[in-house]
Order: structure tokens, then sequence, then C-alpha cells
């Protein structure tokens, strides 16, 4: 186990599981995995995670330092709140903070508002220095606005200088209007990719 390189774990529709699992996977790398680089975990349609959990905040003092690749898929876990998303991007944050390519879907996560894009903003950019690629999924979040995903686009692009590529999904997003997407392209223009679904 101490020299796998990649691990992929799919727990989809798993009805059961709560933010305890996905504490428990999270903290794999931690476990005398160091030669560990890519880290994929999907937990789509597990509808009982939240991320509010106290077990979930934890104060890592030997972060992970060779993982360079991490997915985390929590598409149409329908009960993750703002505060459920910022308490796992700081969890990620703190024990993963090497990261140079982060993917987060969070699909169809209905009760996200645009406190939580920015939440998820805020902490990627506090933790995540060395990371150059990135690509957060917000398709089908019902409750999210114009103004959420511009300010979620000009804390990615002041707040990481090493970002090369950048990807933004908000597809389906009602309040989420086609006729933003100049501005958001105008916030992301520091940066050498960036692509905007909308």
């Amino acid at each position: 186990m101490a020299k796998l390189k990649r691990i992929s774990f799919s727990f989809v529709f798993c009805s059961e599981i709560t933010d305890l699992g996905l504490k428990a996977i999270l903290n794999l790398p931690n476990n005398n995995l160091h030669n560990l680089e890519e880290f994929k975990i999907n937990f789509s349609g597990c509808k009982l995670i939240t991320g509010e959990s106290k077990n979930f905040v934890v104060h890592s003092s030997s972060a992970h330092t060779k993982l360079k690749t991490v997915s985390i898929d929590l598409a149409r876990c329908s009960l993750i709140t703002d505060k459920g998303i910022k308490t796992i991007s700081n969890f990620i944050g703190v024990n993963f903070h090497t990261v140079q390519n982060l993917s987060l879907d969070l699909n169809s996560a209905t009760t996200i508002t645009d406190k939580g894009m920015t939440n998820l903003a805020k902490e990627v950019c506090t933790h995540f220095k060395n990371i150059e690629r990135t690509a957060l999924n917000f398709t089908g979040c019902t409750k999210i606005t114009n103004e959420g995903a511009i300010q979620l686009c000009e804390i990615i692009s002041k707040g990481l200088s090493n970002l090369n590529e950048f990807c933004i999904d908000v597809m389906y997003c009602p309040h989420v209007s086609r006729h933003t997407k100049p501005v958001l392209v105008e916030k992301l223009k520091t940066l050498p990719q960036a692509l905007i679904k909308i």
C-alpha cells in the first residue's frame, strides 16, 4: 500500500454514507501513503453528506507532501450546505496543500448559494498556493446567481498566482445569465487559459 501512486474510489449513490465516511476516505492519503500522487473519489448521489459534521474539522500537523492531483465528485449530494463546502475545502486544503491539479464537482448540489461559491474560492486561494489547474462544476446549482459566479472568478484570478488553467461550469443554473459571460471573461483575463461553461 505504501508504494501506491494512484487511488480511485467510487461510492456513487451509496445512500447510507455520511460525513464520517467521507472524512475517513479523505484521510487515507495521510495514512502512510507517502508516494501517493493522484487521489480520486466519487460520492455522487450520497444524499446524507452535508459537510457540516464537527468530526470533519481536522488540523493536520503533517500535510501530505507528494499529492499532486485531487478529484472529488460530490454531484447530486443535495444536503451539502454553504458551511459544508467551506469545511470540506478547508479540510482538503490543510491536508493536501501541495496539490497542483484540483477538480471539484458539485453538479446539482441544490442547497449551495453564492456564499458557498465564495467560501470555496477563498479556501482554495488560502491553501492551494501551488495550484496550476482547477475545475469547479456548479452545473444545476439552482440557488447560485450571477453575483456569486462573478465573485468566485474575481477571487480565483486575484488569489492564485500560479494558476494556468481554470474551468468553471455554471450550465443549467437558472439565475446565472449567459449575458454574464463577458463579465466572467473579464475577471479571468489574467489567466493563461480559462474555460467558462454557461
